[in-house]
This record gives C-alpha cells, structure tokens and sequence, in this order.
C-alpha cells in the first residue's frame, strides 16, 4: 500500500517526465553538437541580440561561474564572440556569429520538430491545459520580488 500523498506522486512523475525529455532532447542537440545549455545560449542570443553575461546567466538561471565555461566552448567553437565597450572596458557584450546563425537555422527547427514529436501524445487541449497548469505553478514557487 503506498501512503505518498498526491503532490509526492505528482513530484515524482514531473521528475521523471524532465529527466526523459531532457535525454531525448539532448541526444537531438548531440547531432548538431551543441548541449542543451550551449542551445539556450545561442536562442537568447539569436532572438535578443547581444546580451551581458550577467543578463544571459539571469534569463538562464545559471551562475555567471557556469555561464563562463558554457561560453568559453561557444567562444572556441566560433559560434559567438565577447567584445568590451568602448567607454567601460570591465562591461563585456555577447554576441552570436554568422556561423553560430546558421547552426540556429539548422538546429532550431530540428528541436521544434522533434518537441512536437515528444509531445504528440497530447492533444492540442491536453497541452494549453498542460501549460497553463505548469505556469501556476511555476508562478506559485517562483520567489517573489520584495518593493520597498
């Protein structure tokens, strides 16, 4: 007789459905070389233009000490480039490169394809449902800014 209550259940069951779709969605992104947090870099950096790295390691929710080595093999690879401004040498702009634009052209619609195909099991409604109760929740446990 298993006593784990409903939310334990639920807990375990999003942990597991994560833990898939994050191995099926890296091996897509192993095809085109790239790592799931090398992919986030470059669709930030291809939607938003050049971005800070403190602003990148944000909108990632990584610590910029992460962000670093993520885009140091980006950096290696030719797929962005870091520039200083000019006026403040110490504020350093991210950049996506021709080459890192064409990988995106080829990698994001191979990822889109294939999250399509992961989620085919769903119905259109199933999936709006899906979302909007995975945005109250997230909406729920994400900390709260504090306003003086």
């Amino acid at each position: 007789m298993d006593l784990k209550p409903p939310e334990v259940h639920l807990w375990l069951t999003l942990d597991r459905v994560y833990t898939i779709l994050s191995r099926r969605i890296a091996g897509k992104l192993a095809e085109v070389g790239l790592t799931s947090p090398q992919y986030r870099v470059l669709r930030l950096l291809s939607d938003h233009g050049p971005l800070s790295p403190n602003t990148l390691a944000e909108r990632l929710g990584v610590t910029p000490g992460n962000l670093t080595g993520i885009l140091d093999r980006l950096e290696s690879a030719g797929h962005l480039h870091r520039t200083r401004e000019a006026g403040d040498r110490r504020s350093v702009r991210v950049q996506i490169t021709p080459q890192g634009t064409d990988l995106m052209r080829v990698a994001v619609p191979d990822v889109r394809d294939h999250v399509r195909t992961l989620f085919s099991t769903l119905t259109p409604e199933e999936l709006q449902h899906t979302q909007a109760l995975l945005e109250r929740l997230e909406h729920h446990l994400s900390p709260t800014e504090v306003t003086a």
